[in-house]
């Protein structure tokens, strides 16, 4: 159901101060004879007070300077589960590089603003006054944007030059909307080039001036219920912010109702895992919701290993030829740098499937595929921006979910509850499934380094030597990093200080690193990493898969694909159950017992290497010299096809018999 929300453009005026924020009474020795003595309501409460009067606002800080994560997080911490923040992207896109080569920028922003979680709304891309139409620039950005679709672009456009058919056209191909505003008296009215509508009132008489009269505010109101009639989300900003006529103007709440819905599966969950479940559910005809609770699949610690057992299900689902016309890059052999030599680890070339290579591709990319495939089928619905927060319960038997939602709470009933949610699942905790704690000796440090014209391929292993251990992924525009230290030691490098970390970087990645890309200790996240089972993955109407139901180490990369095995054989067995209503405690042991044992066994291979490589490396500080049984790898090649099939296919790879 289309919904309207509508707010201001910030949230921080000083004459709002007294006008719209209300003053405390703070009662002192003057309190004995009658009187009080006014307080401004301290700023620190303004979000907050703000938030239980409005259901948006746009934000318009960090166009002039992009804060922190930790700043976005504490935004969204302050406000309703359902609120919607819209945000203004960094001028630094626009009115410095004016659209050219917009990649890196729009990931940098979107990596601290997506910190906001479920709250995120509409970005809006705002163009100067003095910026005349460039389709070229254009098309740059809506290529970039076309790779994040699950953010709601909008563009504002200030010189006449750029409403014209052409970009219009090209807005509503990429469903990017074209922001309407009352700025030098350009219509409100249209044209609408996306499935939600994106106003902006900049005042009246003058640019961020005078109030909107009640005629104009129903005759706004009655636009906006034809739109929302039409299925479109509408998204409404007072921007005449003179004393505190914007909050006039948009002031009064919308109502908050629960909305219920039903289907046959609901899975809780937008990763590998989930996706695949999703796809695989819908084209054996049942009824599927997924639920994300982020606006997005931009995740900084997903990984980005498509292997040879996950391009097998591809291939047996007739995707595989379309799924690689995506940018990737093919890897047949794995090769590290250990103790200075460069030695081959695992061969994939010999494996006994179509694509012998494991496929580096970001993991969004691979995301929006699946999701895109799997809305051709009229059983499959995705929900971004939707977080679970409890189970519905009924006779012992899980009998749905309930959530938060950008238009409200949200209860969603279902014959089974599939917990797809990653190792930090919501669905595991609130089932109170019991969770058996391997342990890891690591954590990574997560961080992005630009590409440099002309530097030498990273390797895809990495680099290991005395104390260290690094990885370079190729993400196309950059190198995503991630640096190995021994668990709990973050402390003691940070006390080192930036530019020493920064130096060993550069000396791992064998390039310089330039100050301003590892900025601050915001630009380096902390991977706390986890490797854990459930003794039991499911209860009566609920069932947990991928690394919901266990936790994989980052050795060997494995995970990815172990959920996508676990997302089969799932479909495998209860495709039928599902359709036909007779959903069993049984059929559900009967996915654990297909999936624990591949998973065991694993997880045993990881912790073997955890405990005889990881944790020896890092404790080492003398120069490392490769094993023997790693020598061995680089003397004979035929060695290389075990681990090749070990890490390529893994163990019981699953087949779509759905």
């Amino acid at each position: 159901m289309a919904r309207w929300l509508v707010g201001t453009s910030g949230y921080v005026y000083r004459d709002w101060r007294t006008r719209f924020y209300p003053s405390q009474a703070r009662l002192g020795r003057r309190a004995a004879c009658g009187f009080a003595r006014p307080r401004a309501l301290p700023g620190r409460a303004w979000l907050p007070y703000y938030a239980a009067r409005f259901d948006t606002v746009e934000l318009n800080s960090p166009f002039y300077r992009l804060p922190r994560a930790a700043t976005f997080r504490a935004w969204a911490a302050a406000v309703p589960p359902e609120f919607v923040f819209a945000v203004k992207a960094s001028r630094f896109l626009t009115h410095v590089k004016r659209l050219n080569e917009p990649g890196l920028p729009l990931t940098l922003f979107l990596r601290r603003a997506r910190a906001l979680g479920p709250a995120l709304g509409p970005v809006l891309i705002q163009l100067p006054s003095t910026f005349h139409l460039r389709l070229d620039r254009l098309d740059g950005l809506l290529r970039a944007v076309s790779r994040r679709p699950h953010v709601r672009w909008v563009l504002e456009v200030r010189h006449a030059s750029w409403l014209v058919d052409e970009v219009v056209e090209r807005l509503a191909r990429a469903n990017v909307a074209l922001c309407l505003h009352d700025w030098q008296e350009q219509p409100v009215t249209g044209p609408l080039t996306a499935d939600f509508v994106y106003v902006r009132r900049h005042g009246t008489r003058r640019r961020y001036g005078g109030s909107y009269t009640d005629a104009m505010l129903r005759e706004d109101a009655a636009r906006v219920a034809g739109w929302t009639r039409g299925g479109r989300d509408v998204y409404v900003y007072f921007n005449n912010d003179g004393r505190d006529r914007a909050a006039g103007g948009a002031r009064g709440p919308s109502p908050r109702r629960m909305t219920t819905l039903s289907t046959r599966c609901c899975v809780v969950g937008g990763g590998p895992a989930g996706m695949m479940l999703g796809l695989l559910l819908a084209r054996a005809g049942v009824e599927v919701v997924v639920l994300e609770k982020h606006a997005d699949f931009l995740r900084d610690f997903r990984g980005d290993t498509i292997h040879p057992s996950t391009l097998e299900v591809m291939h047996e689902l007739g995707l595989l030829e379309s799924f690689l016309a995506l940018p990737h890059t093919e890897v047949r052999e794995l090769t590290g740098i250990i103790g200075g030599e460069r030695i081959p680890i695992a061969d994939f070339g010999h494996l006994p499937v179509r694509c012998p290579f494991i496929a580096f591709m970001p993991q969004w990319d691979f995301l929006d595929f699946l999701a895109g495939h799997a809305r051709r089928y009229p059983g499959f619905a995705l929900r971004m921006r939707t977080g679970v927060v409890g189970l519905l319960e009924a006779d012992g038997r899980v009998v749905g979910v309930r959530a938060t939602a950008p238009e409200g709470p949200l209860e969603i009933r279902a014959e089974l509850v599939v917990g797809a949610d990653g190792r930090d699942s919501a669905v595991r905790a609130a089932a109170r499934l019991g969770v058996e704690t391997l342990g890891a000796p690591m954590d990574v440090l997560w961080f992005r380094l630009p590409k440099v014209p002309g530097a030498a391929a990273a390797q895809t292993l990495g680099r290991i030597e005395a104390g260290r251990i690094f990885v370079m992924l190729d993400r196309g525009e950059y190198w995503q990093c991630g640096f190995v230290i021994a668990k709990g030691t973050l402390d003691e490098i940070r006390a080192r200080g930036l530019p020493a970390f920064r130096d060993e970087v550069a000396r791992l990645a064998m390039r310089p690193v330039d100050p301003s890309t590892i900025h601050d200790w915001d630009d380096v996240k902390l991977l706390t990493v986890r490797v854990d089972r459930l003794t039991r993955w499911h209860r009566p109407g609920l069932l947990c898969i991928g690394d919901a139901a266990h936790a994989m180490s980052p050795v060997g990369g494995v995970g990815i694909n172990l959920a996508i095995q676990d997302a089969v054989a799932t479909a495998n067995v209860l495709a039928a159950p599902l359709r036909e209503r007779r959903v069993s405690d049984a059929d559900l042991a009967r996915v654990q017992r297909r999936r624990a044992w591949p998973t065991r066994v694993t997880q045993r291979l990881q912790l073997l290497v955890q405990n005889r490589v990881v944790r020896p490396v890092l404790q080492r500080r003398r120069p490392l010299r490769p094993a023997l049984a790693v020598r061995l790898l680089a003397g004979v090649p035929w060695l290389r096809r075990v681990p090749g099939r070990l890490v390529g296919l893994g163990v019981r790879p699953e087949h779509v018999r759905t």
